[in-house]
């Protein structure tokens, strides 16, 4: 089973390159158009920090172990219910998600550098290569509503081997983010 569904993630690395291209062409575009996108996103950023601070406000002291669990739980819902399941309705959301989070995280990465603030992204490549799986097959369970005859057995047999891939891959690696995110 397991060798078979990696034959299945082979046959998906067009959805996946897919949506890694489409992410990173986000991240060039929230770069670049930083200043036309601060009106939208300033108000977004200050609501989120006004939240962050509040709930931090009310929360007891984390330890290091806390925080891992709650960043590794906190992509998994992103990786797995947006992207993966939600891919399943016609794959919009993946796309949606990817175009949205690649414009933030260019936006957000020029203006730090713009202020001469530099921080580590070693956790990325294991974040965004979980994410980018899990969204390719998400496009792909998508697509099979849309161009599959057979759509009850196609459906189920892409379900199937996308859980062994997410299972295998994506939280393995979102575990390492996690990990990677907090203590470095």
């Amino acid at each position: 089973m397991k060798l078979e569904s990696f034959r299945y993630l082979k046959e998906s690395r067009n959805y996946i390159f897919a949506i890694a291209i489409l992410e990173v062409s986000s991240i060039i575009i929230g770069w670049t158009f930083v200043n036309e996108l601060s009106p939208f996103f300033h108000e977004i950023f200050h609501e989120i920090i006004r939240q962050y601070a509040l709930k931090l406000a009310a929360e007891q002291p984390v330890t290091w172990f806390d925080e891992i669990l709650k960043i590794f739980i906190q992509n998994l819902k992103v990786s797995f219910l947006i992207e993966m399941i939600l891919g399943a309705f016609l794959g919009i959301m993946p796309i949606v998600n990817t175009i949205w989070n690649g414009t933030l995280i260019g936006y957000v990465l020029r203006l730090a550098t713009m202020k001469g603030i530099w921080f580590p992204l070693f956790h990325a490549p294991f974040e965004l290569t979980a994410i980018w799986i899990s969204a390719g097959l998400g496009l792909k369970l998508g697509a099979t509503i849309c161009i599959e005859k057979n759509f009850w057995k196609t459906l189920l047999y892409r379900l199937i081997h996308s859980a062994v891939i997410f299972l295998t891959i994506p939280i393995p690696l979102l575990a390492v983010a996690a990990i990677i995110e907090v203590t470095v």
